[in-house]
């Protein structure tokens, strides 16, 4: 077990802890609020008290620190995806709740937040734009193959697999391409769950008769 010492010795590993959550809270606030280009490790450090070499050897760098925000606002999307049992309901229903969880997704407020400082600053980070695709987008696009698969017809055929990438890609833009940019220009894309339900019922049975 570390040894911690009190006040003027070494942090006890509780108040690291907190200093970190800390330091990533109010780090998402700064870069969801100015973003990413227009946010100042500086004043994340005189918000926090804390010295800007207490963040560099957490995270590096300022893009370091905000690959770090990301993450942290896209792991319900990440834990959706590795969670998605087929062994109870078979793969059509487990598509279509995982498209019905990315929906949801989607049109939160963090994930909105996230996704216009992505657009609007992605000349100044690249890397993350690049990591997060290979973290989040990658695997999700991999699932839903990996629920198209087994039903999906003629798995024989020379063009199965082009098919089923098309699929893949198209079934997330008609769920959620049209409610996420309404949400993104401020709108409220949906007046009611019921009006959800019914897009999702509209694109599922969209998504079926493609499957035919």
């Amino acid at each position: 077990m570390r040894k911690t010492t009190g006040s003027g010795g070494r942090h006890s590993v509780a108040a690291t802890e907190e200093l970190d959550r800390n330091i990533l809270s109010v780090a998402t606030a700064e870069f969801l609020q100015k973003g990413y280009s227009a946010t100042s490790v500086d004043r994340i450090c005189q918000i926090i008290g804390c010295s800007k070499p207490t963040i560099y050897r957490r995270y590096h760098s300022k893009q370091g620190l905000f690959k770090a925000v990301v993450r942290n606002q896209f792991q319900s999307l990440f834990h959706t995806v590795q969670n998605t049992d087929v062994s109870s309901t078979g793969p059509r229903a487990a598509l279509k709740e995982l498209v019905r969880r990315q929906l949801d997704f989607c049109l939160e407020q963090k994930f909105l937040g996230t996704y216009r400082i992505l657009v609007a600053d992605n000349q100044y980070i690249p890397d993350v734009i690049n990591s997060m695709f290979s973290e989040i987008a990658q695997p999700f696009q991999q699932k839903i193959e990996d629920l198209l698969r087994p039903i999906l017809h003629d798995p024989d055929s020379h063009d199965f697999n082009e098919r089923l990438k098309f699929l893949a890609a198209n079934l997330y833009g008609l769920i959620t391409q049209w409610p996420m940019t309404q949400a993104l220009m401020g709108r409220e894309p949906f007046s009611s769950s019921e009006q959800r339900q019914k897009h999702l019922d509209f694109c599922w049975e969209s998504v079926l008769k493609l499957l035919e």
